[in-house]
């Protein structure tokens, strides 16, 4: 008998497989907020000594790296400057356990740190006329918040009982009673508020809005108020400012004195 044994050289070097932030704005890969760690993926398993003295920041940053499996993560020392540019980059020279040597710089990864926090969109809008008044309000911020610090920086005017809910960067305001009609409410919060990173909002955030009316009002009455030398045979008429229920006039909601038929 003959046994064959077969064995797969591995001559491949390994490669950067791809980037990302820990801390990451919603929705947007290449800027993070300040406290964020980076990692970088490797192919396989690599030398981390190799790796991490092939790895670069630029502008310069002082951290500490950690593995996980084939991901090398670099934690700053400190908290990243605000609105920065940052370039991420892996030289050549990292080793495999094979002893495969990467000969070439892997692509670069840039990113940006985020700028101070804020409210970028309200529902009802800044100054809104005719809000229903079972309407809750809804705050979208920049960016992920510290929910205890914006709670404690919000107070609204007329003070009413409500229920904060947080959905990641949006806050509710869920007032517990309708709103009063016709009456205009307004919202701020301090700058004390702060991200999930402990960066502060740049300056107090306020928005105001208005109710709708509610009830019917007399808009015109003809003859008018006051008038003299009028026909004893003129009707009497009474513009509403909105359509009106003819059933629901009677002698107990319409009274003339002296009283006529």
């Amino acid at each position: 008998a003959v046994l064959f044994v077969a064995t797969t050289v591995d001559a491949r070097p390994p490669e950067v497989a791809g980037y990302r932030l820990t801390q990451p704005l919603t929705g947007e890969n290449d800027r993070a907020l300040i406290t964020t760690s980076i990692e970088v993926t490797f192919s396989e398993v690599v030398d981390q000594a190799s790796a991490e003295a092939a790895l670069d920041v630029e502008p310069r940053v002082d951290g500490a790296t950690s593995w996980s499996g084939t991901t090398l993560i670099f934690t700053p020392a400190e908290p990243l400057p605000l609105e920065t540019r940052f370039e991420v980059t892996v030289a050549a020279g990292v080793v495999d356990r094979a002893g495969n040597r990467s000969t070439d710089p892997a692509p670069a990864f840039a990113f940006e740190t985020a700028g101070r926090p804020a409210v970028v969109e309200t529902d009802p809008a800044a100054d809104a006329d005719d809000v229903p008044l079972d309407a809750s309000v809804r705050l979208t911020f920049s960016t992920l918040m510290d929910t205890p610090s914006v709670e404690a920086a919000l107070s609204l005017s007329p003070l009413i009982d409500h229920e904060l809910r947080w959905s990641g960067a949006v806050l509710e305001i869920v007032p517990a009673e309708p709103l009063r009609p016709d009456t205009g409410y307004r919202v701020q919060i301090s700058a004390d508020a702060a991200d999930v990173a402990g960066v502060a909002l740049e300056a107090p955030f306020e928005v105001s809005f208005r109710t709708i009316a509610v009830g019917l009002e007399p808009s015109l009455v003809i003859p008018a108020d006051g008038t003299d030398g009028i026909s004893v045979r003129t009707p009497v008429a009474i513009l509403f400012d909105e359509p009106i229920d003819p059933d629901s006039i009677s002698s107990d909601t319409l009274s003339i004195a002296p009283q006529v038929e």
